[in-house]
């Protein structure tokens, strides 16, 4: 469950700086600062992979939508 709502809140993290697009780095910046990072195991364990991480982010960012973010109804693949 932590998980789930540690994803849930990247992916809100991506609507929101959608929401703010026009004001902030683009899509490309900000992959690059999650792609470059080095996360230790018990972080991996809340938060999910990184590319699992980097997919909800990306998600809330192209959809713009909170609804985008139910990481409750996701199949256990997409919460890894």
């Amino acid at each position: 469950m932590s998980r789930q709502a540690a994803l849930q809140a990247s992916c809100f993290a991506g609507v929101a700086i959608s929401g703010m697009r026009s004001d902030t780095p683009s899509w490309q910046r900000y992959r690059s600062l999650y792609v470059g990072r080095v996360l230790g195991s018990a972080w991996v364990t809340i938060h999910g992979k990184l590319s699992t991480q980097l997919r909800w982010l990306e998600k809330g960012y192209r959809s713009g939508e909170p609804g985008a973010c139910n990481t409750w109804t996701a199949a256990k693949r997409a919460v890894t």
